[in-house]
């Protein structure tokens, strides 16, 4: 005999949408604990040296979608994760050259705070990135997605650390960190400063003003201290951010 329950009203909001997605090409994971009750409260192995990587998207551009379609062998699933990360540039543009021929396993946490897994060691999802740079829209649509005979599992344990505390340069498979975006800082009114960072990459140096304009600059990294400076032809207001 079939032993269900009931489905209860949830009670209070409910709001839809993805707050974070983190990615990791499968051949980086060494296992993935059994569910129970359709939940994974362990936390998944990686393989050394190997990192998760966190995906900035635009806010409300990301989403989950999971049809069930059929088969001569029977039902199956569809699961396709989508984001807009917003600007075309040098370091998405890498990131997805690296990262196209990859297969993945996708963490993603939803607007209620609850985290599931995507993907699995026999059914990774794989990658496609569309490009659009037209109007008042300027980024790439990232999409995770492929075919698995069950439903994408909730998670509730930790996620590995994702790349480098300081936000270091690493693509997808190195080992070494990062992602399409790092950490930021604001600088106002400086002509030249030195910052420090950790990394045993040289990363990519994203500068944009307060009106949102990709900014000139020029940058030096000392080959001995964990640094560089970083200079603009003029007074600079606005965001520096680290990829």
């Amino acid at each position: 005999m079939l032993n269900l329950s009931d489905i209860f009203d949830p009670c209070g909001p409910n709001p839809g949408g993805l707050v974070t997605l983190k990615v990791i090409p499968v051949d980086s994971v060494e296992s993935i604990p059994a569910a129970e009750s359709g939940v994974i409260a362990d936390e998944l192995t990686l393989k050394d040296g190997a990192t998760f990587y966190q995906l900035y998207f635009a806010n409300d551009s990301a989403s989950f979608k999971e049809p069930a379609a059929d088969d001569d062998q029977g039902e199956f699933f569809k699961p396709a994760i989508q984001v807009y990360i917003p600007m075309d540039q040098p370091s998405v543009a890498v990131w997805i050259q690296k990262g196209k021929a990859a297969r993945y396993i996708c963490y993603y946490q939803d607007a209620n705070g609850l985290g599931k897994l995507v993907g699995t060691l026999d059914y990774p999802l794989r990658l496609k990135a569309d490009l659009e740079n037209s109007g008042n829209k300027n980024g790439h649509t990232f999409t995770f997605s492929g075919d698995v005979p069950d439903k994408a599992l909730f998670y509730l344990s930790d996620v590995p650390s994702t790349g480098d505390e300081d936000g270091g340069s690493g693509d997808p498979g190195d080992g070494n960190g990062g992602g399409v975006s790092a950490q930021s800082m604001a600088v106002t009114a400086v002509l030249s400063q030195t910052i420090a960072y950790t990394s045993v990459h040289k990363p990519f140096i994203h500068c944009v003003n307060n009106a949102g304009n990709l900014v000139e600059f020029a940058c030096q990294f000392s080959l001995v201290a964990s640094e560089f400076t970083v200079s603009f032809s003029y007074p600079f207001t606005g965001t520096i951010t680290f990829l």
